[in-house]
């Protein structure tokens, strides 16, 4: 069996997606500490609690909780990459505010999702080819 035409899943199974890379290390080992990795977790912990305050999703006109996060640290964003670039960084960490975005155009693997929700006059349309052959 295959399924083929199968529509983005974002929109039925009610799941949004992030993308979070974790932040460059700055020390010349290249590997990450304590702190690096505490940088991160809270990185991550406060998109999720940005994804969960965030209730907006017709009124705003943006549909991007992360745009909230950095729309007042992009006019200082040339000042971090040069303080990074320059080893001058205070937590010897570099956090590229572009890594961590909502993922809007998520394609559809070759299989169903677990759940599909539809709202009142919506349609899920796919196609389904099945293949026989003898034992």
């Amino acid at each position: 069996m295959r399924l083929r035409d199968l529509p983005n899943p974002q929109i039925y199974t009610r799941q949004e997606r992030y993308q979070a890379r974790p932040p460059r290390v700055l020390e010349p080992s290249g590997f990450h500490d304590e702190n690096s990795l505490a940088v991160y977790q809270g990185l991550v912990y406060y998109l999720l609690y940005l994804h969960s305050k965030y209730h907006k999703p017709y009124a705003d006109p943006v549909h991007d909780p992360t745009w909230r996060w950095w729309k007042n640290k992009k006019l200082d964003q040339d000042y971090y990459f040069y303080l990074a670039s320059n080893l001058r960084s205070a937590s010897n960490v570099y956090i590229e505010m572009a890594s961590y975005e909502k993922i809007y155009d998520l394609k559809a693997e070759h299989e169903l999702p677990e759940r599909i929700f539809l709202d009142k006059g919506n349609s899920y349309a796919f196609s389904v080819f099945l293949t026989c052959s003898p034992p």
